[in-house]
């Protein structure tokens, strides 16, 4: 074994270790990512997160605002059963203030003649507040009622009949308005507000 033989040994291992070294600093070079890259994918993300968060904000909004119209809809449905089952009135009774609304029945035989209804405690409806993204808008109810409270109320009858009303909920954008027709005391849900409670031609003519 020579001196020229180590010597030759000794180069190709070191012309090994080169190309081992290469091609290690050939797969950093792949796998890793540029700082310019890497920005380029946030601002990607950022544009895509300012498209989609408010189209899932809608509709989120919009699956409250409908889940809130039929629970709306349903207890003015229940209240107008009630009315005729119990032979009694029966009263729908919205709180603009704390965006509420309950079912009271009429007690013929309460002390407080000034308030002769009491809540109706049993049954699937209960007391109900608004979500918080969605408030009353207008409450038109006829006859109109001057109160100093900030409630107001649809009266239902023993008879089927009812007070015609028109009463809206919104998010501020978008609106649902609950109809009550007076002379079948019939209840409706439409797209939107209106600026009249159904008329009884209006209740005969559907």
């Amino acid at each position: 074994f020579s001196i020229f033989d180590f010597r030759f040994a000794t180069g190709r291992q070191a012309a090994r270790l080169a190309r081992c070294h290469s091609q290690i600093e050939n797969r950093k070079s792949k796998i890793g990512f540029t700082l310019v890259e890497i920005l380029v994918v946030i601002v990607i993300i950022s544009v895509l997160s300012g498209m989609i968060m408010p189209q899932l904000s809608g509709q989120r909004g919009s699956a409250e605002m409908r889940s809130a119209a039929i629970q709306l809809y349903t207890a003015a449905r229940y209240a107008h059963e009630q009315a005729v089952l119990r032979s009694n009135t029966v009263r729908l009774l919205f709180d603009t203030i704390d965006n509420s609304y309950r079912i009271q029945v009429e007690n013929p035989e309460a002390e407080d003649e000034s308030e002769p209804f009491e809540d109706i405690t049993t049954g699937p409806i209960k007391p109900t507040k608004l979500p918080d993204s969605l408030q009353f808008g207008s409450l038109l109810i006829e006859p109109v009622q001057r109160s100093v409270t900030p409630e107001i109320a649809i009266c239902f009858y023993s008879d089927g009949s009812a007070d015609p009303a028109a009463i809206e909920i919104t998010d501020g954008r978008r609106s649902r308005s609950l109809l009550v027709f007076p002379y079948t005391g019939r209840c409706e849900m439409i797209d939107g507000t209106t600026l009249q409670t159904p008329s009884e031609r209006e209740d005969l003519d559907a």
